[in-house]
C-alpha cells in the first residue's frame, strides 16, 4: 500500500552515508524507527540471511550483524568500501562490480536491500529496471522481500528531480506479490531534524518500499518466461521526470 504517493525521490541517494562522510558534511544517520521496521517489517531473525547492494560506509549492515544475520554486502565507492571493511571485519563485504549478473538467482536470500542505482535513476518500467528488479528478485527465497531504501532530501521539496513513491510501488506492482512502503523521518539525533522542529526546513528521512515474494519459489525459467511477458507489454514511462530529456542531468552515484 503507498501512503506517499506525491512525495519525490531523488535520483542521488545511493551512498548517502558515505557521500556526506566523504565530503565533510554531517552524517546522516539511519533512525531507530528504519532499524526497526527493516528487521520486524520483514519477519527477519537471527540467522537470516541479508544482501545488501549499496552498503555505504556499512551502519545498516553491522546493525543487521550484530543481531546474528548472515549478511552479504557490495559497495562500490572505494571510500566507503574501505570504512564499511575496517568497521565489520567479520562481515563479507565485496567490491561492486558492474555487471550484476554475478549476484546468481539461487533463491538464497530472505531479504535484498538495494539502495537505488543508475538503472532505477531513469524510467522504472524500462527495460533495465524490470531486468534489474527481477535479477534481485531472484536472489530471494521464497516468502521472501525486496526492500529499495530511498533517501528523501529537503531539496526535492523545492527542485523536483526523482520519482514520486507511486512510481516503485508502480514497478513492484508488475511483480507477484504484495507490496508495502513506508517513510521513515531522520532520527531526532540529527541536526536536520531539528532544523525541522525550528522551522528551518522540511524533514528529511527515507523511503523504504518492499515486494514481499508469495511463498511459492518461481523457478529461474518461470522468471525468466515472466520477464519476457513484462517487457513486450507497451508501457508509457513511469512519470513525467522520466520522460523528458535532461541533457545536462547531474552525475548519478551507483547503489553500490
Amino acid at each position: 500500500m503507498d501512503h506517499n504517493k506525491g512525495v519525490r525521490m531523488p535520483v542521488n541517494h545511493a551512498a548517502q552515508l558515505h557521500a556526506n562522510s566523504v565530503s565533510g558534511a554531517p552524517p546522516v544517520r539511519l533512525s531507530r524507527r528504519l532499524l526497526r521496521y527493516v528487521v520486524m517489517g520483514h519477519e527477519l531473525v537471527p540467522g537470516a540471511r541479508v544482501l545488501e547492494i549499496g552498503c555505504g560506509a556499512g551502519e545498516l549492515t553491522g546493525y543487521l550483524h550484530r543481531l546474528s544475520m548472515e549478511v552479504t554486502a557490495y559497495e562500490r565507492n572505494t571510500d566507503a568500501l574501505k570504512a564499511a571493511i575496517k568497521a565489520l571485519p567479520d562481515v563479507e563485504i565485496r567490491v561492486w562490480k558492474d555487471d550484476y549478473q554475478h549476484l546468481g538467482d539461487d533463491g538464497q536470500y530472505d531479504l535484498v536491500i538495494a539502495n537505488g542505482g543508475e538503472v532505477l535513476a531513469g524510467d522504472l518500467f524500462s527495460e533495465s529496471a524490470l531486468r534489474w528488479t527481477a535479477q534481485l528478485a531472484g536472489c530471494l527465497r521464497s516468502g521472501g522481500s525486496l526492500m529499495y531504501l530511498v533517501r528523501h532530501d529537503p531539496e526535492q521539496l523545492e527542485n523536483p528531480v526523482g520519482h514520486l513513491t507511486s512510481c516503485y510501488t508502480r514497478l513492484f506492482s508488475r511483480f507477484p506479490g504484495t507490496i508495502t512502503s513506508f517513510m521513515v523521518p531522520d532520527s531526532f539525533s540529527d541536526r536536520r531534524t531539528w532544523d525541522w522542529l525550528l522551522g528551518r526546513r522540511p524533514r528529511s528521512g527515507y523511503l523504504a518500499v518492499s515486494l514481499h515474494l508469495p511463498q511459492r519459489l518461481m523457478t529461474s525459467f518461470e522468471w525468466h518466461q515472466w520477464l519476457a511477458q513484462e517487457i513486450a507489454r507497451p508501457k508509457e514511462p513511469c512519470c513525467r521526470w522520466a520522460r523528458r530529456e535532461r541533457p545536462n542531468r547531474p552525475p548519478i552515484r551507483r547503489a553500490a
